[in-house]
């Protein structure tokens, strides 16, 4: 899913879900902002490197209550150490997890759980593929903001940042 993306390293092709211009903007707004789903989802689909576009389609986030959702089609055989679920083609796949703060200019997508085909997937199979591609020691999919950014929530209809 999410963060077995492409050689690991494409943790960031559905799980970079938040990298946007306003996001990295150094300066404070004067109020909270809110990124509409909607806009976020065009962004990441612009992410995914033009070498990976053909092993994803439709990269949609969503609230799942106060956790972001992502869900994607993803082709399988490209997703290493899945390469085994291959034979599937495409799956939908949906990783669920809420988003912090981790630290100035760091909010993190804590993803725990990940279906393939609307089954649950073990985290014994997947964190050890997200630990890889995000060089972390933890389930986090790290996502540079701005340093303004002091708290993100995530709601109905998209992420507000404050």
């Amino acid at each position: 899913m999410a963060g077995m993306a492409g050689r690991a390293g494409r943790a960031g092709a559905l799980a970079l879900l938040v990298m946007t211009t306003p996001l990295i903007a150094q300066t404070a707004p004067t109020k909270p902002s809110t990124l509409a789903f909607d806009s976020v989802n065009a962004v990441i689909a612009a992410l995914v490197p033009a070498k990976d576009r053909a092993n994803y389609r439709d990269i949609k986030l969503s609230a799942q209550g106060k956790e972001l959702q992502v869900d994607a089609d993803v082709r399988m055989s490209a997703v290493p150490g899945l390469e085994m679920f291959g034979a599937m083609g495409f799956a939908h796949v949906t990783g669920i997890g809420p988003v912090n703060v981790i630290r100035p200019g760091l909010v993190g997508w804590q993803i725990r759980s990940i279906e393939v085909a609307g089954a649950s997937i073990s985290q014994s199979l997947w964190s050890p593929l997200l630990r890889k591609g995000t060089k972390r020691a933890d389930n986090v999919v790290p996502v540079p903001v701005g340093a303004w950014v002091k708290g993100v929530e995530v709601q109905e209809k998209g992420l507000r940042l404050f």
